[in-house]
């Protein structure tokens, strides 16, 4: 095993190329890969905020970082702000649906979501962020739908 069957298993497509819809399912794909359970079974470890094959720093490894997530590159995209390589910055992290969520960023000190990982290894607190981020966008297409249906039913045109 190796950080290529890692990402064969959790990370299988680069951030950049996720689509929209698929970007909260990626970001909890690779945090539940971050567990040390799955890390060992790849025979990788944990450097602070990347994981690689070992300690030395001419392996094959993984940035955890704004380059790496999904949801940093399209709020980023979304954004206004033309910056070179995505990282986490409060000038797009607004459009980001785990910024939404919580009203702060998830990197935004030692006791968020991030920086529990980067300091502990901890990814749980992430993956309950984004399982509850995926829990809202469900009630939202819900309701969503719902409302088409009323619309339809009462026979009320989409625009007016």
């Amino acid at each position: 095993m190796s950080l290529k069957t890692w990402k064969e298993e959790f990370y299988p497509i680069p951030a950049d190329e996720v689509k929209k819809k698929d970007a909260l399912a990626h970001s909890l794909r690779k945090w539940e890969g971050l567990r040390k359970a799955q890390l060992d079974k790849h025979g990788l470890v944990r450097r602070r905020c990347e994981i690689a094959e070992d300690d030395s720093f001419f392996v094959p490894h993984l940035a955890i970082a704004a380059e790496t997530c999904a949801l940093c590159v399209l709020a980023e995209k979304e954004s206004d702000v033309n910056t070179r390589v995505p990282c986490a910055s409060s000038y797009y992290c607004g459009k980001c649906p785990l910024y939404k969520l919580e009203g702060k960023a998830c990197d935004y000190g030692k006791n968020d979501p991030y920086g529990i990982f980067t300091g502990e290894g901890n990814p749980e607190p992430m993956i309950s962020l984004i399982t509850r981020a995926i829990e809202e966008k469900a009630k939202v297409s819900e309701k969503r739908r719902m409302a088409r249906r009323v619309k339809k039913t009462l026979d009320i045109p989409e625009k007016m």
